[in-house]
Formats: C-alpha cells, sequence, structure tokens
C-alpha cells in the first residue's frame, strides 16, 4: 500500500528553520527550537493522517499541566508533559495507513509494527535534546504491572511523567471516537481508569485525575474555540473543497476527502 505523503508538511518545515534562523538567541537554542518545531510539523502530520484534533492535544495538555501541579512535577517535567501531549505518537509517522486505520482488532503482526512508534518517536526526538520528552515518547505505552511495550517496564521504573501522560492520554481517547470504536461516556471512561489503576496505570493516579477532572473541565471550557477545530479538509470553505484540480492532477473524490 503506498505511503501518505504531506507535501505541505515540507512547506511547513522549511518556513519553520528560516523563522528559528533569524532569531536573535544562542546558537544552541536556536537549534534546539528548530528540531522542536521541526520534530512538532511531522507530529501535527501524524495528528492529521491519525484524524487526531487540536482539541484532543489541548486538552491532554490541560489534563497533563493539572496533573504535574498536583504532583509538583519540576519544571523540566511540566514541560516534557506540555510537549509530549502533541509529540507522544510522532513515531506513527512511520506506521502504514492500512494498521494505523484498521477500523478492527489489529494483528498479533500489525501490533507488532504498531508497537514500534514508541521507539521511532523516541529516536526522532533525541534530536531535540530532551531527556524527560523522551522517557514521554517512548515509556508511555508502559503498564504499571510490566505488560506494556517497548521495554516491560514495571512499576516506578516507568518515568513518572510518563506514567502521567498514559493516564490523561487514555481517558481523552477513551471519550473520543476513533475509527475502531465509539466514544465512551464520562463515566465509563472513569471507570476504565479506575479499573487499570495499579495493573495499566500508576495506582495512585487515576484516583487523583478523576477527583480533580471537574477543575480540569473548567478550564478546557474556557479554551479559545480555535483549539476545537479539525486538522483537515473538513475546515476548509466548501468552494475550495470544490475547487478543480490543476491541469495534470485528477480531482480528488468525496471518498478520498472522507477518508
Amino acid at each position: 500500500m503506498a505511503e501518505v505523503e504531506f507535501p505541505w508538511v515540507l512547506a511547513l518545515v522549511a518556513l519553520t528553520l528560516i523563522t528559528a534562523a533569524l532569531l536573535h538567541r544562542a546558537p544552541e537554542l536556536v537549534a534546539y527550537e528548530c528540531n522542536k518545531a521541526l520534530i512538532e510539523s511531522l507530529a501535527v502530520a501524524v495528528n492529521v493522517r491519525d484524524r487526531i484534533t487540536h482539541a484532543h492535544v489541548a486538552r491532554v495538555r490541560i489534563y497533563a499541566a493539572g496533573m504535574g501541579q498536583l504532583l509538583y512535577c519540576s519544571p523540566a517535567e511540566l514541560q516534557a508533559l506540555h510537549d509530549g501531549a502533541i509529540l507522544h505518537d510522532v513515531g506513527k509517522i512511520g506506521i502504514p495507513d492500512h494498521i494505523l486505520h484498521k477500523p478492527g482488532q489489529l494483528t498479533p503482526e500489525e501490533f507488532t509494527v504498531m508497537k514500534t512508534h514508541t521507539v521511532l518517536g523516541a529516536q526522532m526526538v533525541e534530536q531535540i535534546g530532551a531527556p524527560l520528552l523522551i522517557s514521554v515518547v517512548r515509556s508511555h505505552h508502559e503498564r504499571w504491572d510490566g505488560g506494556g511495550y517497548p521495554d516491560a517496564l514495571a512499576g516506578e521504573e516507568i518515568p513518572r511523567v510518563a506514567r502521567i501522560l498514559a493516564v490523561v492520554d487514555c481517558f481523552d481517547a477513551f471519550r473520543s471516537e476513533r475509527p475502531y470504536k465509539a466514544a465512551f461516556s464520562e463515566a465509563e471512561s472513569l471507570c476504565l481508569l479506575m479499573a487499570g489503576a495499579g495493573k495499566q496505570f500508576d495506582p495512585s493516579l487515576p484516583a487523583l485525575f478523576k477527583r480533580h477532572l471537574p477543575e480540569f473541565k473548567v478550564r478546557i471550557a474556557s479554551m479559545p474555540a480555535a483549539h476545537f477545530l479539525f486538522l483537515g479538509p473538513e475546515i476548509m470553505p466548501a468552494q475550495a473543497v470544490a475547487a478543480a484540480p490543476a491541469t495534470g492532477f485528477a480531482a480528488p473524490s468525496r471518498e478520498r476527502l472522507d477518508a
């Protein structure tokens, strides 16, 4: 199956590089910001491809920041949680579409391929040079009981930032519609979190999240409407979607736009 290409991402990356080069800052800071912006551009492409909205990322950031503050995380940990909200699945750029978009359960072979996104993502994020962020990207699918991946870490072997991100990302994923499932209610999602305490999740985190969810929802309600836009053709004006292709290019089908 042919891979999806994102030519517009290359233009965005080029613009990012030019902007970073014009910053009047220390060279090492420019390099850090440049690498981070480049990888975030790839993460945006992954989110488009994986039908992820700005709203999901924004909500996860609020949940993660709130949990980090409650747990007295260091500034570096809080930054890793903020950045990890968009970058944790960046490695999915290397997962084939037929696996990423499969509406049903993955086969063991397909799941083996899917699991590689954590390692690939961590390798990509290494270019930023932020160890805690690397931990978020690599370890957010580890399980408290040791049954996760890619390293089968257990308990407090799992970096705290990855344990936090796992809880908040899973909750919002439960609440969201995906190709392979319908959205769960808030009550159902909280029940799933609580059932995973001490198994999938750090036993102390689901209850803490549940207790403070009303506060997090207040923060989410105050977010600008722009955060809830979908990254994809749906946000284009109707006349833009209906525009004729340039000479030599086939007109996109409605099915393709809706895929």
